[in-house]
């Protein structure tokens, strides 16, 4: 189909990773045929250049970037087996770069605040440019809730993301949180302020979110930002 009259077809494709962790292991390869459902959809949605797709998902695919020793977020109850994991990113990497682009990933749960470049196969052992090109980038939002760990805290915050239907990538994004030592203070002010703690395109030094920004991101990046 065309896209309507303001700007490309937005398809949202919201998946349950929380199947994927390794507490919820069910023991089947493709729980709820989740995987299989995804694939097919970004089949689907990706042949068509007008559409325009962004992926929601509650667990993020990959590492928590603060205790790596937790292992990948998707795995089952077996050490070291990160079947899901792989196979989740084999499919993002493999409906890349078609006609129908996806703009972007949103997750959460690790109540911080980082983002994931995706990459091809085998891209960080070679220094061939085609195989370091980037093929996706995924943003993951710190929480309302300040609790990350028992060990980890942080400041509240929410987010506000900027598109234009007309493009392949956000524009920006502005990034606020509530300071909590403020806010609880006996003597401080009785009404909690948000503040604006920074927004990505200043803050990195681009023009805006898109892949081809990746280079210069990866020079400037502080990854935790809270």
């Amino acid at each position: 189909s065309r896209p309507n009259t303001r700007g490309y077809n937005l398809i949202f494709l919201a998946l349950n990773t929380i199947l994927y962790a390794k507490s919820n292991y069910s023991g089947a390869e493709d729980p709820c045929g989740q995987l299989k459902w995804f694939d097919e959809q970004l089949n689907e949605t990706t042949s068509n250049p007008y559409n325009r797709i962004f992926i929601l998902a509650h667990i993020p695919p990959g590492y928590f970037e603060r205790e790596t020793s937790f292992g990948p977020f998707f795995q089952n109850v077996y050490q070291n087996d990160t079947r899901f994991n792989d196979r989740f990113v084999d499919i993002i990497i493999k409906h890349s770069n078609k006609p129908g682009a996806i703009v972007s990933h949103f997750y959460g749960h690790t109540h911080t605040d980082s983002f994931r470049i995706f990459r091809e196969k085998d891209s960080f052992t070679s220094s061939s440019s085609t195989e370091n090109k980037p093929m996706g980038v995924a943003f993951i939002a710190p929480s309302v809730v300040p609790l990350v760990t028992s060990n980890l805290g942080t400041n509240p915050g929410i987010r506000l993301y900027q598109y234009n239907p007309s493009n392949s990538y956000l524009s920006n994004y502005h990034q606020y949180y509530l300071n909590l030592t403020e806010a609880n203070h006996p003597k401080g002010q009785t009404n909690a302020d948000w503040r604006e703690l920074y927004n990505f395109t200043q803050a990195y030094n681009v023009e805006n979110l898109s892949l081809e920004n990746d280079a210069k991101i990866r020079k400037n990046v502080l990854i935790n930002h809270i």
